[in-house]
């Protein structure tokens, strides 16, 4: 019983290191290929809209069919999986 424990906290222990979740900025984004640029540290990565999961700043799934863009400057938070980016969660804007 405590070995199936320990494993399974060790199982996801590696799984949280593996998927990171870090804040971001939309470098550009291409309304005709549907792919953005997104910058996080030093690292840019380029992602095509319909190989991601879109989440709005409350956290609810937005469709690629209903996906209007980014504009430039967007701060999301990415989880990045293997060094491919998986989600976009648009965060809030901040007010004046």
């Amino acid at each position: 019983m405590l070995r199936k424990v320990l494993a399974t906290v060790v199982v996801l222990l590696f799984a949280v290191a593996v998927c990171l979740a870090a804040e971001g900025v939309v470098s550009s984004y291409n309304k005709d290929t549907q792919t953005a640029v997104i910058k996080v540290g030093d690292k840019e990565y380029t992602v095509k809209i319909s190989d991601v999961k879109i989440l709005s700043p409350k956290g609810t799934p937005i469709p690629a069919d209903k996906f209007k863009g980014f504009k430039q400057g967007t701060k999301v938070e990415v989880t990045v999986d293997g060094g491919k980016v998986t989600e976009i969660k648009l965060l809030p804007a901040k007010k004046p």
